[in-house]
């Protein structure tokens, strides 16, 4: 009621504003108890007799008006008319805000009582709560308890019920649990049909854009060791970016040991082109399905070969 009113913020500012030494905790009491005062004047000079200032408005307001239809091309009766209007709504407001506050007070002295008012608590409650009467399905009117609750029953009992059939429960499902989630459904049916299952030691898990604690966080949960780039892949090395002369070392590494094993052996001419063909060449196409061959890998192949 208080904060609606044109001069409670000057009142407000007037007390707030000024300065109070001490703790914070002593300033705001020395605040508020400085504000009491002015709202109490604040109170008295514009809340007090809400009843009768309301009144007075209102009959104030029903005059101008009535004043203002006698001489309609009065100017400074319709201005007066709307802001008699004004006050008049603002105090009707403010008795209404007046007559909401008590009524929670006195709720709260005497609500949980057995005085006379709690009781009209009560029957209130009781009136608002009961239905005394219904209409039936044929448009009729019944007043009776028992067929208001019968009604009542039916409908709700047509709305909700059913009569379908529900799929037997399953205790397995109950004994397992739920799957919470469809890798979980595809991996438990995957390992049930083909009897092959997610091995923790040799299978690892990589994460980007994570922070270390959410890292931990899901190590821990998942049972996987964190992976490493680049791993292997039937025998190809897989990254997330391209891949570097660095990477081909397994491959180059590869071609040397087979040409190490034919390198104490006289080869005839024909022999050392069937070695190229069938091991060497073999081995570079086998790579160059899956990867473009950097030109200092070539070199090496090269020379390796000579």
């Amino acid at each position: 009621m208080w904060l609606d009113h044109p001069s409670f913020d000057d009142v407000l500012h007037s007390v707030w504003d000024t300065w109070h030494g001490g703790m914070a905790q002593f300033s705001l009491c020395s605040k508020l108890k400085a504000l009491k005062a002015p709202l109490k004047a604040l109170n008295r000079d514009e809340f007090g007799s809400i009843f009768e200032k309301a009144k007075e408005a209102n009959a104030a307001f029903k005059e101008a008006v009535q004043a203002y239809m006698d001489d309609p091309l009065n100017v400074s009766l319709k201005l007066k008319c709307h802001e008699l209007r004004e006050r008049a709504n603002f105090l009707s407001e403010d008795e209404r805000r007046f007559i909401g506050q008590k009524s929670r007070c006195k709720f709260l002295l005497e609500g949980d009582r057995c005085t006379k008012y709690f009781h009209s608590l009560i029957k209130g409650d009781n009136v608002r709560n009961s239905i005394s009467h219904i209409v039936k399905s044929d448009g009729s009117y019944t007043s009776s308890p028992e067929e208001v609750y019968i009604l009542l029953v039916d409908f709700y009992r047509e709305l909700f019920g059913s009569s379908k059939e529900v799929h037997p429960i399953d205790e397995e499902v109950v004994s397992n649990g739920y799957i919470l989630s469809t890798a979980d459904g595809v991996s438990l049916t995957f390992e049930g049909v083909s009897g092959l299952s997610f091995n923790p030691a040799k299978s690892s898990i990589f994460l980007a854009g994570v922070k270390e604690d959410r890292k931990r966080s899901i190590l821990e949960r998942v049972g996987f060791l964190e992976g490493t780039f680049p791993v292997r892949y039937l025998g190809i090395p897989l990254a997330p970016t391209s891949v570097s002369v660095k990477a081909f070392s397994p491959f180059t590494d590869a071609i040397d040991r087979f040409i190490q094993k034919w390198r104490h052996h006289s080869l005839s001419y024909a022999g050392k082109v069937e070695l190229i063909r069938s091991v060497i060449q073999g081995v570079d196409g086998f790579w160059f399905q899956v990867f473009p061959m950097h030109d200092a890998v070539l070199r090496k192949i090269r020379s390796s070969s000579t």
